[in-house]
C-alpha cells in the first residue's frame, strides 16, 4: 500500500485486528500511488506514480490454485508413489 509518500509493506500477525495504523508499515520506496486494477479472473494490473509524478505499470497472472492449508504441493501425485516404494 502507499501511505505518506511509501510503498510499505506490513505483516498483520504482529499486530491484533484493529491496532495497527497505515504509518505502522515499513517504507520500501518514494511513491505517490498505486492503483490495482482487476482486469480478468487472473490478471492484474498494478500502476505506480513515483515522488517526480513518473507513471510505471505491471501486470501479475496468478497461476497457482488455492489448497488447503495443511497440504504441501503434489501431494495427491505423490501418495501413491510412497505405497509403491514399500512393495518393492
Amino acid at each position: 500500500y502507499v501511505y505518506d509518500g511509501y510503498l510499505r509493506e506490513i505483516f498483520f500477525f504482529f499486530f491484533k485486528l484493529g491496532d495497527c495504523m497505515a504509518s505502522d508499515g515499513n517504507e520500501i520506496l518514494p511513491m505517490e500511488t498505486m492503483d490495482i486494477a482487476h482486469v480478468s479472473d487472473r490478471l492484474v494490473r498494478l500502476e505506480f506514480t513515483d515522488t517526480e509524478g513518473k507513471k510505471e505499470e505491471t501486470y501479475l497472472s496468478m497461476k497457482s490454485m488455492a489448497r488447503d492449508v495443511g497440504e504441501p504441493a503434489g501431494a495427491e501425485e505423490n501418495a501413491g508413489d510412497e505405497a509403491a516404494g514399500d512393495m518393492q
